[in-house]
């Protein structure tokens, strides 16, 4: 009985807080229904998953499920949502991140939706995981948004399976404008030498590289490593085969493991070239465990006989036992 009361006390809390919040919305107030409200508000907890805490804030973002019929809209879109293979831990994250993916319609934005992205490379069993991850899909116009984006990445020359792979990634790659943000990201990685068929490989794996800003994002960290010593050849190559690369923080990641290279390793910058997934690794994990622990032998091995495996592999590799 105490735990039902404590429970009971928490939800009347948490409810007046959005009674407050409708006071200030005389539209909202004029349609609301007690009854209907008090259901939807324990809805979105016992059949969505949302959590308590997080209710108010839900329903602050968008006051309209809380005012839509249960059967006649919101079941509707959670019943197609699971029908597509969306579990309950995945309804309440598209409803606490983006609140109006209920009240979209089935037929008139879900169905469209889902044809588009499977006609884009997406297969059927990825799509809960894609809405999951960008609800805001929903709420996108197809023609006006989503084909022209997704007709640009095909002019690029990916494949159907590569546009999957990619949307399957990052699905909000979609939201973001095509002449303001991506056109330019991707224009920017040509003007430095990046090549077709290796910006197909960026696009395909770490699409997220796209989404940022080139000037911001980009721009530093080339220059940075032309002020080191890499030549432009060299920096587009360790683009090419390393795109992360573009996302590291040059004070935090990439100095300090040019630092430890040179100045510690005895090692030269061409060997970075020959394998920039240097950057990749933990400079304190990996990267200075390894050297250390490999002494006298570690003159004789490149970079990625010494990093690019396992730790077991490693140890096998070069007669170590565990450290």
């Amino acid at each position: 009985m105490l735990i039902t009361m404590a429970r009971r006390t928490l939800i009347l809390k948490l409810y007046e807080q959005f009674t407050q919040f409708l006071c200030r919305c005389p539209a909202l107030e004029s349609a609301w229904d007690e009854e209907r409200a008090q259901a939807n508000w324990s809805y979105l907890e016992t059949r969505l998953g949302v959590a308590k805490r997080k209710i108010p804030a839900v329903v602050a973002r968008c006051p309209q499920l809380l005012l839509v019929s249960i059967w006649g809209r919101l079941e509707l879109m959670v019943i197609s949502l699971e029908g597509v293979g969306a579990e309950r831990k995945h309804l309440a994250t598209m409803v606490t991140s983006f609140p109006h993916t209920l009240l979209h319609s089935v037929e008139e934005k879900l169905c469209p939706l889902l044809a588009c992205l499977q006609d884009a490379g997406i297969k059927e069993q990825q799509l809960a995981k894609v809405l999951t991850q960008c609800p805001r899909l929903l709420s996108y116009s197809i023609d006006q948004k989503l084909k022209p984006t997704i007709t640009f990445f095909q002019s690029l020359g990916l494949t159907k399976t590569d546009m999957g792979r990619m949307l399957t990634i990052c699905p909000n790659i979609l939201g973001y404008n095509l002449d303001n943000r991506l056109r330019p990201s991707v224009e920017y990685l040509k003007s430095i030498g990046i090549l077709d068929t290796d910006l197909r490989k960026l696009l395909t794996f770490f699409p997220n590289i796209l989404i940022r800003k080139a000037e911001v994002s980009f721009k530093p960290i080339l220059e940075h490593l032309h002020e080191v010593g890499f030549t432009s050849e060299q920096v587009t190559s360790i683009v090419a085969k390393y795109p992360p690369v573009l996302t590291r923080s040059i004070q935090n990641s990439v100095q300090p493991k040019l630092d430890f290279l040179v100045e510690t390793m005895g090692r030269h910058l061409e060997e970075v070239v020959e394998f920039p997934a240097f950057f990749g690794c933990s400079l304190r994990k990996t990267i200075a465990p390894r050297h250390r622990r490999l002494g006298d032998q570690a003159s004789a091995c490149s970079l990625v006989s010494m990093l690019a495996c396992s730790g077991a592999k490693f140890n096998e590799r070069f007669g170590l036992g565990w450290a």
